[in-house]
C-alpha cells in the first residue's frame, strides 16, 4: 500500500531534454538567476507533462510529481503567483531562446535547412479579454466564432523543428502575416548562415508576398492562387507518376503558363516562374465527395423554396422569393455558380421554380488538379 506516491517518468525526460538543449545555461545568459533558472525549467516541463493554469501547475506540482527534484527547486516555494512571473519572464526573452533553440538543434542533430515551411493556425479563448489588444474575432480553424481567436505563425524545417513563431491579433488574414514576420526571419536564416527555400500554401500566395519574398532573395515553392486555365505542358516534359507519403498516386506534368501584360505594359513577376501541373486521386475524391454533398444540400435549398409555393401561407412574391435563393446562393457559393436557375410569375407571384446544371460543366475536370508555382530553375540543385 502507498499512503504517499509522485509521478516522475514523464517529468525525468523532459528534464533530460531541457538539459540536451542547454536550456538551464541559455536562461541564465538571459538574466536569469540560478533560482529563476530552476522555477523556468520546472515549469516549462511541467507544462509539458501536465498542460494547465498556474493554479493548477503549481497544485500538481506540489502533491502529484517529484520534478522540484530533478530540478533543484524548492517545492515548498511553489505558488502560482511565481509560476505567472516566472511565464512573463520566458516571455520577454522567447526570440533569445526561439534563436538558441534553432541553433543548438541544428548543431544537435545534424540536419539541414535548406526548406522551411510557413503556416498559421489560430486559437480561442471563452473568455472576454475585454481590453485586450491581441485577442480578437476572426475566422475561427474550430468553428468558434463565438470566441476570441489568437493567431500563431510558425516556420518550421522539413524535419518538423520550429525555427521562429510569432503572435498576431487574432483578426489577422493570412495573407497579411508574412510581411510581418519575413524581417525577423530573414535576420536569423542569416545568423544561422542559410538560404532555405520557402514553402507555403496558396492561403498566404499572394502576388505581394512573393514579391516579397523574391525582393529578399529567396526561393520558393507554393500552391498557385489561381487556376492557371490558359496553359499547355512544355515540350519534351511527360507526365510523371509519383506516390505521396500514404502511396496515394500523384501526376505531375511541368507546364507553360501564358501571361499579359499590365496596363504599364510589363508582364507580372510570376511570368518568369516555372509551374506544374498536379493531379492528386485522393484530392479528387476529397473533392468530389464534398460537392456531392454541397450540391445535395443546395438543391434541398431550392425544393423547399418550391415547395413553399404550393402551401397557404408559403414565401410566393417574387421579390422574397428571390431573395431565398441568393440567401442559398450565398451558403453554398462553390456549387450555385454551376446551376442554371428559372422562374416563371404571375403578377409578382412565383408559380413555379425549376434548375439544372449548366451544360458543358462536369465536377471531375478540375477535381484533385491544382498548379504548384516556384522561381525555382534546375540549376538550384533541389
Amino acid at each position: 500500500k502507498h499512503k504517499w506516491s509522485l509521478q516522475i517518468g514523464a517529468a525525468h525526460l523532459c528534464v533530460e531534454t531541457l538539459k540536451k538543449l542547454r536550456m538551464g545555461e541559455e536562461l541564465m545568459r538571459e538574466g536569469f538567476s540560478r533560482e529563476q533558472t530552476a522555477l523556468a525549467l520546472t515549469q516549462i516541463a511541467a507544462r509539458a507533462v501536465h498542460p494547465a493554469s498556474e493554479l493548477a501547475t503549481a497544485e500538481w506540482i506540489r502533491t502529484r510529481s517529484d520534478i522540484c527534484r530533478l530540478t533543484g527547486y524548492d517545492v515548498s516555494r511553489i505558488t502560482k503567483d511565481k509560476l505567472y512571473a516566472s511565464s512573463v519572464r520566458l516571455f520577454d526573452v522567447r526570440k533569445g531562446l526561439m534563436r538558441h533553440l534553432s541553433r543548438w538543434t541544428k548543431e544537435l542533430f545534424g540536419y539541414d535547412d535548406s526548406i522551411i515551411l510557413y503556416d498559421l493556425t489560430n486559437t480561442y479563448a471563452e473568455g472576454q479579454y475585454a481590453g485586450s489588444t491581441w485577442w480578437d474575432y476572426g475566422n475561427s480553424k474550430e468553428k468558434r466564432k463565438d470566441c476570441k481567436l489568437l493567431v500563431l505563425a510558425l516556420v518550421v524545417n522539413r524535419h518538423g523543428f520550429p525555427k521562429h513563431y510569432q503572435l498576431f491579433e487574432g483578426r489577422m488574414q493570412d495573407t497579411d502575416s508574412l510581411r510581418k514576420i519575413i524581417d525577423e526571419l530573414d535576420r536569423q536564416l542569416r545568423e544561422l548562415g542559410v538560404k532555405p527555400v520557402i514553402v507555403i500554401d496558396a492561403g498566404i500566395a499572394t502576388a505581394d508576398n512573393l514579391d516579397l519574398i523574391r525582393g529578399k532573395g529567396y526561393k520558393f515553392l507554393c500552391v498557385s492562387r489561381s487556376s492557371q486555365k490558359a496553359y499547355k505542358p512544355m515540350e519534351g516534359e511527360p507526365v510523371q507518376h509519383l506516390e505521396d507519403k500514404l502511396h496515394q498516386p500523384i501526376e505531375i506534368q511541368r507546364v507553360k503558363v501564358e501571361f499579359k501584360s499590365g496596363k504599364d505594359g510589363k508582364m507580372p513577376a510570376a511570368a518568369k516562374d516555372t509551374f506544374y501541373w498536379v493531379r492528386s486521386e485522393a484530392k479528387a475524391a476529397k473533392e468530389n465527395g464534398m460537392y456531392d454533398q454541397f450540391t445535395r444540400r443546395f438543391e434541398a435549398e431550392l425544393e423547399k423554396i418550391k415547395a413553399s409555393l404550393q402551401k397557404k401561407h408559403g414565401t410566393k412574391s417574387t421579390d422574397k422569393v428571390l431573395i431565398r435563393i441568393g440567401r442559398a446562393k450565398e451558403k453554398y457559393p462553390s456549387v450555385a455558380s454551376h446551376y442554371d436557375i428559372e422562374y416563371t410569375e404571375d403578377n409578382g407571384i412565383v408559380t413555379d421554380l425549376t434548375w439544372k446544371l449548366k451544360e458543358g460543366y462536369d465536377h471531375n475536370d478540375t477535381a484533385g488538379k491544382y498548379f504548384l508555382q516556384t522561381n525555382l530553375d534546375g540549376k538550384d540543385g533541389l
